[in-house]
């Protein structure tokens, strides 16, 4: 049985892992943080997907767990457009760095 305990812990992790986040850079999400998340998603899982929560659903605890969640939602997809940006940049640079070979090569052909 799922105790209210259980939910305020689960919280408590949401909270922490969230606090981890730069204030200044919320979007800088490591590779760390990502694995850190999954392990307290995956702790936290059995609480959102058990039937034994629906009783609870308007308990303080259950409403506090919700708000960290969508927090953790707003955070990961913030970083997710963060790395499509940062991958679109790298691709850019690789295109440029591909055409100034090119021209060397094609200078060093003519000397």
């Amino acid at each position: 049985m799922i105790t209210l305990e259980q939910v305020e812990n689960a919280t408590n992790d949401l909270r922490q892992l969230l606090s981890a986040l730069p204030q200044d850079q919320p979007t800088a999400i490591s590779p760390e943080w990502v694995r850190l998340a999954g392990e307290v998603l995956g702790r936290t899982s059995l609480l959102v997907n058990s039937p034994l929560l629906c009783p609870l659903k308007s308990s303080p605890q259950i409403q506090n767990y919700r708000r960290e969640l969508l927090r953790l939602r707003d955070a990961v997809e913030t970083g997710q457009q963060q790395l499509a940006q940062q991958q679109k940049a790298v691709q850019r640079g690789q295109t440029r760095l591909r055409q100034v070979q090119g021209f060397v090569n094609s200078l060093e052909s003519l000397t």
